[in-house]
């Protein structure tokens, strides 16, 4: 479910491309031009004789009119298709399809002679409507990526923006999905949807073949995107780094997503294939591949069955950097033990089906009911891979709350301290990394049981951890140093953050188990401190997401420490009168008076507020351009 938001954006990605190919298709020339620049032409003939009078135009306004009534609706369309997918949550998604949307329109008015300065005009009016549309949510994010390690501070560097980067090694993945296995015996870098590469044996032949033997122009476009797109997904290995050019990071990560591209494009250029099966010339390169590959698999499993007798040889060398042989053989025979139920193995189906339909595509492409043998066949492969390589989780299991959440202290279900789940950040992704810490399907219900972020905001718990990529730069240092003490078992700095309990994982004979850890003296979620030094808890009396009231007593004036995050927008009265709020290292601080007094606390987002103006008056614009008859 991580990745809903990537899909709801993508799903208008297709309706982008079809509406700037609408646009393509109106005189651009004359959309661009002034509709001022009306020149004489003929009137029409004599009204017939009772027949209603018609309204005369020239054939220069007729044409201005007929243009503007489809330019008009199909700019309103482009702003919506473009600015829809940013509210599925998800900015760079959208971002990249539009990027790729308003290049593919430049490029079919280029194509179609109709120059390029006017079709830009087209997009800024389109883009600018997009914006207009989305301000809602874009001008509050923009302020959250401001404060956050992405913004002004520039704690988002290179090496945090490429870690999603898509590995060469996975390359076997194109042809043997299941090659670095699944679950439990998965080797790989990442088991994430974004280094998905695979559209099915035939079709990437089909793509190939388009790709290298068909010269159609139409197709330029695409084969420009496959080669960019899937460079571009190589992030710290892409070759647009020698120059300089970072188009996919800035404060993004993820390069690996332009992998939506490739695929895309790739299927594109299948269809092509497919389309023209019959006239496509005949490749005489793919028996000469399909022996290649089928040769590298067998001598991968040649090498398999050596592995052992090679690290046994090599790990006796003399170099006080080899560890002891068992530690090796360990690691390998780990691996080893994947490989028999995925890679090349040949023991698994996952290997032979490939072979099997790379072997048959020579066959296939020179036959005359080809064409529906290999959709056929594709339909099965598709079918097969996506139910069996797919990892899958209980709805029953979701919709449960986690065991742990009975063993939560009264102070944490009451709102009045927070709970930390300090959880594993080891990235599992080298080829010869230590076995016990791959994914295993069996360690899945680990973060249910952890309560994290996503999951005990599920649960309405206050927690630390921020439960979104857009993590704050003041918060994630101390966050960090929080981590380290917690693991040294020191809570000191834990109870002066308000944490009152900490879970942890511990692993027990392979089975996941969590450790509950409730801690005492914690400082209080809220605190006024006395000018003496002396500090009073401060209970909250009503508290939600966006509005806390809090009572205090005191017989001195002092600073009431609100052990929330500070952020822009908060909004604080002491008995009615409004009063600025301050910083207190990452919380929120107030002057309090002697004497009885209720403070408040209330969220209001100016780029909120100003965002739903400008999408008012967006929805407006694209509402009348829809609607507009001549």
């Amino acid at each position: 479910l991580t990745h809903l938001n990537v899909i709801f954006a993508l799903a208008w990605f297709p309706w982008q491309l079809l509406i700037a190919s609408k646009l393509s298709s109106i005189n651009s020339g004359d959309l661009a031009s002034s509709f001022a620049k009306a020149t004489d032409g003929h009137s029409a003939a004599g009204d017939a004789p009772g027949a209603p009078r018609p309204t005369h135009r020239s054939a220069a306004e007729e044409r201005r009119v007929g243009v503007q009534a489809k330019a008009g609706p199909a700019v309103a369309t482009l702003a919506l298709l473009l600015g829809i997918p940013f509210l599925a949550g998800q900015i760079q998604i959208p971002f990249l399809i539009a990027l790729v949307s308003s290049a593919y329109f430049l490029w079919l008015s280029w194509h179609a002679k109709r120059g390029v300065i006017r079709p830009l005009s087209i997009l800024v009016l389109g883009g600018a409507l997009a914006f207009g549309l989305t301000s809602a949510q874009l001008l509050p994010t923009a302020e959250l990526a401001w404060h956050s390690t992405r913004g002004r501070n520039n704690d988002f560097n290179i090496e945090r923006a490429n870690q999603y980067s898509w590995p060469l090694y996975h390359a076997p993945a194109v042809l043997f999905p299941r090659f670095f296995g699944n679950d439990d015996t998965y080797w790989g870098k990442k088991l994430q949807v974004e280094h998905g590469l695979f559209i099915g044996t035939l079709p990437l032949v089909l793509a190939l073949q388009t790709f290298f033997a068909v010269r159609d122009p139409s197709l330029r476009f695409w084969k420009g995107l496959v080669l960019t797109s899937f460079l571009l997904s190589l992030g710290s290995l892409s070759p647009f780094r020698l120059v300089g050019i970072e188009p996919s990071l800035w404060i993004f990560s993820g390069p690996a997503r332009w992998l939506l591209f490739t695929t895309f494009s790739l299927s594109i250029l299948a269809a092509y294939g497919w389309d023209n099966l019959p006239t496509l010339k005949k490749g005489r390169w793919l028996p000469w591949v399909a022996g290649g590959v089928v040769t590298a698999v067998l001598l991968a499993n040649l090498a398999i069955s050596n592995i052992p007798d090679f690290v046994l040889s090599a790990s006796t060398a003399d170099p006080p950097t080899w560890r002891a042989n068992e530690y090796y053989l360990a690691k390998f025979d780990s691996v080893l033990r994947s490989l028999q139920t995925s890679g090349v193995s040949l023991l698994s189906p996952y290997t032979a089906l490939p072979l099997i339909l790379l072997s048959a595509a020579p066959f296939l492409l020179t036959r005359r009911h080809g064409q529906q043998v290999l959709l056929a066949v594709t339909a099965v492969e598709l079918v097969v891979i996506a139910t069996t390589t797919n990892p899958t989780f209980a709805w029953q299991k979701i919709l449960t709350p986690p065991d742990t959440l009975a063993r939560i202290p009264e102070a944490v279900a009451q709102k009045q301290t927070r709970l930390y789940s300090l959880r594993d950040f080891e990235d599992t992704g080298a080829l010869l990394t230590n076995p016990e810490g791959r994914s295993h399907f069996r360690l899945h219900e680990e973060p249910r049981q952890l309560l994290a972020p996503l999951i005990h905001a599920q649960f309405d718990l206050p927690g630390v951890v921020w439960p979104a990529s857009l993590d704050l730069s003041e918060q994630s240092k101390v966050l960090h140093q929080l981590r380290e003490t917690i693991g040294q078992r020191d809570f000191e700095l834990a109870k002066s953050l308000n944490v009152g309990a900490i879970l942890s994982p511990t692993l027990t004979n392979s089975t996941p188990r969590v450790e509950l850890v409730t801690l005492s003296g914690v400082e209080g979620r809220a605190s006024l401190i006395l000018q003496d030094g002396t500090e009073i808890p401060a209970n909250y009396h009503e508290i939600s997401p966006s509005h806390i009231r809090i009572n205090t007593s005191s017989e001195q004036p002092g600073t009431l420490i609100v052990r929330d995050t500070y952020y822009p927008g908060w909004q604080a009265t002491i008995d009615g009168n409004p009063v600025t709020i301050e910083r207190s290292g990452i919380f929120r601080a107030l002057d309090i008076p002697s004497g009885n007094h209720s403070m408040e606390m209330q969220y209001s987002s100016t780029p909120l507020y100003v965002g739903m103006i400008i999408t008012a008056a967006a929805l407006v614009s694209c509402g009348a351009l829809l609607y507009k008859r001549k």
